[in-house]
């Protein structure tokens, strides 16, 4: 299973995993920003492109989407697996809500009913 397909199975992403797809959509980004410059010269009236700009633009985003992919890196190194932390929280809110409603208390069977007394006597004959 590819990486691609993982991320769409929302199954747990190792910490790198998760920076190779942050550094595929900011590389994707940046494209389409540094392409925008290209496309308005080339339908503009002058059709003159400026490649060492666009050289430039291309890559002064390329650099920001490596870092982009360095902080996804570092800050996905202390995050839990995703499942592991959804079983945790739904664990804690279970455990909240049975305690507030008092299901986790012992269950004690209810004394039986003295046999001493004159009703029971009454009853009894």
């Amino acid at each position: 299973m590819n990486l691609f397909a993982k991320a769409e199975a929302n199954l747990n992403l190792a910490p790198w995993e998760r920076a190779i797809l942050k550094l595929v959509q900011a590389l994707f980004a940046a494209f389409l920003v540094a392409a925008a410059p290209v496309l308005a010269d080339a339908l503009s009236s002058h059709a003159v492109i400026d490649w060492s700009t666009t050289l430039h633009n291309g890559l002064l985003l390329g650099s920001m989407a490596a870092l982009m992919t360095l902080i996804k890196y570092l800050r996905a190194q202390k995050d839990q697996p995703l499942a592991q932390f959804a079983a945790d929280e739904l664990q804690n809110l279970a455990t909240t809500l049975s305690d507030a409603n008092g299901l986790n208390e012992p269950v004690t069977e209810p004394d039986p009913p003295p046999t001493d007394t004159p009703a029971a006597a009454a009853l009894a004959a």
